[in-house]
């Protein structure tokens, strides 16, 4: 699972008190299934461009869950129902605060080995292991001369 989706997964977990375990989980619990809605919804408002949409399907979003594309949209469809969007804007900015917070692991950058691309990402590969970013996140000047 990307580093980004496992930290916007942790994010939530923490504002709604779920443990990822109980969201990942078979529960219909009302508290669990709203922290799926939250996830499934934060990541269709944070990563919307074209690029994207293609890295973040409906599918991968419910694989992330253990559930399939049609909890996703499922979820999707609630977000402009009364009663989900102000708990859902409230509790979007906590995990936007715990995001901005939390801090990640960088490897030196003199153990960095080699750095490669694909269609979607750029994979920073360190001795022990890899990080991926999406493309998206990178701003290209192209200037001409």
């Amino acid at each position: 699972m990307n580093i980004i989706i496992k930290n916007i997964l942790h994010a939530v977990s923490e504002a709604t008190g779920v443990s990822v375990e109980d969201m990942q989980g078979r529960n219909r619990k009302r508290e669990f299934v709203f922290a799926r809605d939250l996830f499934c919804n934060y990541i269709a408002d944070n990563f919307r461009s074209e690029l994207e949409k293609t890295q973040f399907t409906t599918t991968k979003i419910g694989a992330m869950l253990n559930r399939n594309h049609s909890t996703v949209l499922h979820s999707f469809s609630k977000r402009n129902k009364a009663w989900f969007k102000p708990e859902y804007n409230r509790i979007k900015k906590i995990v936007d605060v715990i995001l901005q917070k939390s801090t990640m692991y960088l490897p030196e950058v003199s153990d960095l080995q080699n750095i490669l691309t694909d269609k979607h990402n750029v994979i920073f590969e360190f001795s022990e292991h890899r990080i991926i970013v999406p493309k998206c996140f990178f701003y290209i000047n192209r200037t001409s001369k």
